[in-house]
């Protein structure tokens, strides 16, 4: 376990135990360390509740417990009490209820890590997090199966450093909102896979000249391929497989000459298979 006497360490600044064996629950004692910036106590076996003690520790900038068995809801008030956060990683635990309102207040966030938990509700208003660069929130119980569940992606418009989305595995309905051709151009990675999205794939996805990896499979995405996709000429990884698409394969998947794994499966294509693909020769 933690030991409780740590506490007493008054003039500590960090803490780094990650991938250790460390088990039990996180001290209350914790919460006395009022200098401390940086606590990393991700990939143990730590269970219990985060003690509120350790919310109010507002120096810190890097608060990381992921892939351990940690419960509880995050408090309402996280981003007011916390607001030099820079990095908050919750991710792989138990932890439910949903995001707080006030997670924007802490705007120099440059990641937010919370996938794999049980987290329900709606993503909050995200238009102040300017520095935000990943953003994973998949497998979790995010949004209702409705229009307007993506509302946030338009917030998101302002974090002019986002590299990594990762929505999937969630709850969310709608459609893509065209305001996603004002994403970054510096994205990376691009998931929404295994939720509820329909309508049609926006040609606007043809910006992403960085993008690398573009999962929107298991939707209910409808219409055709559009041809603006060959313009993502950094994509290693496309998968659209399990949504509703028609119309043929377009020729101009050929020239993502970079791409490793593609997955059309499970849609009412048909034609023929282009003879371009020989150009992807990953």
């Amino acid at each position: 376990e933690i030991p409780p006497s740590l506490g007493n360490l008054s003039s500590l600044e960090a803490l780094r135990a990650l991938r250790n064996n460390l088990v039990g629950s996180i001290p209350t004692s914790l919460g006395q360390l009022k200098n401390l910036t940086y606590l990393s106590l991700g990939i143990n076996n730590l269970s219990g509740t985060i003690p509120p003690s350790i919310y109010n520790l507002s120096a810190l900038y890097h608060f990381s417990v992921e892939g351990n068995q940690i419960r509880g809801r995050l408090p309402s008030d996280l981003g007011n009490t916390l607001p030099n956060l820079q990095i908050f990683s919750i991710a792989a635990n138990q932890f439910f209820g949903s995001l707080p309102l006030s997670l924007s207040n802490a705007t120099n966030l440059r990641i937010i890590q919370v996938q794999h938990n049980k987290l329900t509700g709606q993503v909050p208003d995200l238009r102040k997090l300017h520095k935000l660069q990943r953003f994973p929130i998949g497998a979790n119980h995010l949004g209702s199966g409705t229009d307007g569940d993506l509302s946030f992606l338009s917030d998101l418009t302002n974090a002019t450093e986002l590299e990594h989305l990762r929505i999937g595995s969630n709850n969310f309905g709608g459609t893509l909102p065209t305001s996603i051709s004002n994403l970054s151009t510096n994205l990376q990675t691009f998931w929404f896979r295994i939720n509820q999205i329909h309508g049609s794939i926006p040609t606007e996805l043809g910006n992403f000249v960085n993008l690398e990896s573009l999962m929107m499979g298991e939707n209910s995405l409808a219409g055709n391929i559009p041809t603006e996709i060959q313009k993502m000429s950094s994509l290693v990884e496309l998968g659209i497989a399990m949504n509703a698409l028609s119309g043929s394969i377009p020729a101009s998947l050929g020239n993502l000459t970079k791409l490793y794994r593609l997955n059309l499966g499970g849609n009412n294509l048909e034609g023929v298979i282009p003879s371009s693909l020989r150009n992807c020769q990953r």
